[in-house]
């Protein structure tokens, strides 16, 4: 039973984190960021609390690390927004494989770039190297973070 319990509560936590990760570019928008925060948040205490009863047997932390990390990343992309907004005085743009140096943000001519009448970015703004080194800080050092912890909690 615990064992079915582990996979519904870590592949959950998981799912919310993929979805965070895959709809980034919509987390400026502050009705979509709220309600992954709210469910981040509930996934975080349900961490803590499977955590404190010893309900999935994992080792000490792994269940309250893998179910805070959506959580987590939330708080990680927003001090890294702010920190970019900060610097550049813009929204920061997500680049993809399609993104070019000096190419106008592909979010400009998607839903993700307006929020009703309000739009994610000023005409005229470029992808800059900035953005290049905002999407790599995004990505990498919290799947590198998560990686070694849980490497460190489940090493023999």
């Amino acid at each position: 039973m615990h064992a079915a319990l582990t996979y519904f509560a870590f592949g959950s936590a998981i799912a919310l984190a993929g979805v965070e990760f895959v709809a980034v570019d919509y987390l400026w928008k502050e009705k979509f960021f709220n309600k992954l925060l709210i469910v981040s948040i509930v996934s975080s205490c349900l961490g803590l609390l499977l955590e404190a009863s010893g309900t999935l047997q994992q080792p000490t932390g792994a269940t309250f690390t893998i179910m805070a990390y959506p959580s987590a990343f939330l708080a990680y992309f927003q001090i890294l927004r702010w920190l970019y907004k900060r610097i550049r005085s813009t929204e920061p743009y997500v680049t993809s494989a399609s993104g070019a140096l000096g190419g106008p943000p592909l979010d400009s001519y998607i839903s993700a770039g307006r929020d009703g009448r309000r739009r994610k970015y000023e005409k005229g703004r470029r992808i800059s190297a900035w953005d290049f080194a905002f999407t790599f800080l995004l990505v990498l050092p919290p799947i590198l973070a998560v990686g070694w912890l849980l490497a460190f909690l489940y090493r023999d």
